[in-house]
């Protein structure tokens, strides 16, 4: 049996007003992805805390508290912490999210269905599914025909111009649903996007941070940058990046710009690898500099700086005996998965020009790895700086450090050799440095 989802149980809601499902809930719903953001509009003035309410009083203990967060008109919040029995049947709804607003112009004041369908972005986004009839509507007259075709245009009683000077980050979602989804641009639409590009440093940073985070995580980076590249968009946003299309790969014949694609498309879909990916050619001070301006948090950044800076250090790993392979693993700690994938991914971006050339160490290093890891790896080793002291009669500095490294390098000596060690055992070789 089909598992019902959170948009099956809004159907078994039985709700007083006029309420509708609408944007990319049912466009993904025609696409068979999932969809963990529902947009609800209700056709009533005021309705939208109405409905709110009554979803929260239905699931006290699985929604979080309904919440208004619109600046302009009022858009309710809440959240399903879990998932829900409803009539003795399951509905999957953790994590999904839902808005729910009174059906509203441009200007932002209470209006028709129609009216609130002309103020969105591109016809897919303006299907709408009534919940009382399950029925599928298309207030714009063209969703329904652009989203088989695969295309994306504007309402088309409103101008493409119109659509993206109302809200500049639609440039940027544009080439997102274009990478996303491999839909084509209409003409029109297109040719406004590329000229109101100067209009995305108005945007927001964290608008456009989130933009790269949701077409990181669909794993299409690489297709959304050169769609941008393509169209005179990147340097708006990411001139840093940009740049690299004037700068010659060493030992290569194409850009560092080109590289940067290949290294991401060989990337995991993934948020923190598909970025390092992305910013692995830029100076190191540059990088942080770039992923602060986006407004990322500083975990991420130092998260990405550090598997840049140790990527290529696999390269020479195929004559590394254990104890460097532990060493490795203490010193790249819980970005070593990371580490791999993009050192794995800028050499498979190498291969498809020389191919060859580059022999791919990491299957040998993985196998390395779990061979290393059968004993367990500690950040430090069995006796710390202060019980060396205390044992030693030695106190505080350099020293100390100096008996530290010296113990963990033994340490992974004697796992190399298959030699089980105790504490005892380490203790020992300390006093014999002495």
């Amino acid at each position: 049996m089909k598992d019902l989802t959170a948009i099956d149980l809004l159907r078994a809601i039985s709700f007083k007003p006029r309420v509708l499902i609408v944007g990319g809930a049912v466009r993904d719903k025609l696409l068979q992805r999932s969809c963990k953001d529902i947009d609800l509009i209700v056709e009533k003035k005021n309705g939208s805390r109405q409905v709110a309410n009554q979803v929260y009083e239905f699931f006290p203990k699985q929604c979080s508290k309904p919440f208004n967060a619109g600046k302009t008109y009022p858009v309710w919040k809440l959240r399903f912490k879990d998932d829900v029995e409803f009539d003795g049947i399951r509905y999957k709804c953790h994590g999904v999210e839902l808005d729910i607003s009174d059906t509203q112009s441009e200007a932002h004041i209470f209006a028709s269905l129609e009216e609130d369908i002309k103020r969105r972005d591109f016809t897919i986004n303006m299907l709408v599914l009534e919940l009382r009839t399950n029925q599928i509507l298309d207030p714009s007259t063209k969703a329904l025909s652009d989203l088989k075709q695969k295309f994306l245009d504007s309402h088309p009683e409103v101008s493409p111009e119109e659509m993206l000077k109302s809200d500049p980050a639609r440039i940027l979602r544009l080439y997102r649903f274009s990478a996303v989804f491999d839909f084509s641009i209409s003409t029109g639409l297109l040719k406004k996007a590329q000229e109101l590009a100067p209009l995305i440093k108005e945007i927001s940073s964290e608008r456009i941070r989130d933009e790269i985070i949701k077409v990181s995580n669909a794993g299409r980076l690489s297709d959304f940058i050169s769609l941008c590249k393509d169209n005179g968009v990147l340097p708006h946003f990411l001139p840093e990046i940009q740049s690299l299309s004037s700068q010659i790969q060493e030992g290569s014949d194409h850009s560092l710009f080109t590289h940067t694609l290949r290294t991401i498309e060989n990337s995991p879909s993934n948020l923190k690898i598909q970025l390092a990916a992305l910013m692995h050619a830029l100076p190191s001070s540059q990088i942080q500099k770039t992923l602060h301006r986006l407004k990322f948090d500083n975990k991420l950044i130092a998260s990405v700086c550090k598997v840049i800076r140790n990527y290529l250090r696999p390269l020479e790993s195929k004559d590394w005996p254990i104890r460097t392979v532990r060493m490795f693993i203490r010193d790249i700690g819980e970005e070593l998965e990371m580490c791999l994938e993009l050192c794995e991914a800028y050499i498979l971006s190498d291969q498809k020009q020389r191919e060859g050339l580059i022999e791919n160490p990491i299957p040998a290093l993985r196998e390395k790895i779990t061979r290393a890891k059968r004993v367990p790896i500690i950040q430090g080793p069995l006796i710390d700086g202060r019980e060396i002291m205390h044992e030693l009669g030695i106190g505080p500095g350099r020293r100390v450090g100096t008996l530290m490294t010296k113990l963990i390098e033994w340490e992974d000596e004697q796992v190399e050799n298959n030699i089980t060690i105790t504490r005892e055992d380490a203790l020992t070789y300390l006093k014999s440095l002495l």
